[in-house]
């Protein structure tokens, strides 16, 4: 089932607060290793090191489960559109790639808004899909 624009825009924001704790957390030995508040002419450099980082997290993710942290909490999994099973790498790291430059730019969200389906634009282009998916039944324990 597509999951809705509400459901995809909480995750979104959930998402948000990960990545902040992972660029902290990931940033650490960039800073210390390279002095970085004393050369700030190293801030391409600890961009570029942040985009990897970031990239190495959500393709491992997506390729793994098809979910990240964020994703399992909402119950969202990016699929591939053909064989509905989680994505290549390739097709998880062209996600990564076109869901940082088109949701930056806003083109996703906008994107998102008017399709009829409710799908981001960076799925449409990397052959993925967003579905939500139905809680699994869990039996209550036995007190």
């Amino acid at each position: 089932m597509p999951a809705n624009i509400s459901t995809r825009l909480i995750c979104l924001v959930y998402e948000t607060l990960i990545v902040l704790g992972l660029g902290v957390l990931s940033g650490l030995p960039f800073v210390y290793l390279t002095d970085y508040p004393h050369h700030p002419e190293l801030r391409s450099w600890y961009r570029g090191y942040l985009f990897i980082i970031y990239a190495i997290y959500f393709a491992y993710q997506w390729h793994h489960t098809g979910q990240t942290v964020a994703m399992k909490t909402w119950r969202l999994k990016i699929i591939d559109r053909q064989t509905h099973t989680p994505p290549t790498y390739l097709q998880a790291l062209r996600r990564y790639v076109l869901a940082t430059c088109l949701l930056f730019s806003g083109i996703s969200l906008i994107w998102l808004v008017i399709d009829r389906q409710h799908r981001w634009l960076h799925d449409i282009l990397s052959g993925t899909e967003t579905v939500r998916i139905q809680p699994t039944n869990v039996a209550p324990a036995n007190d």
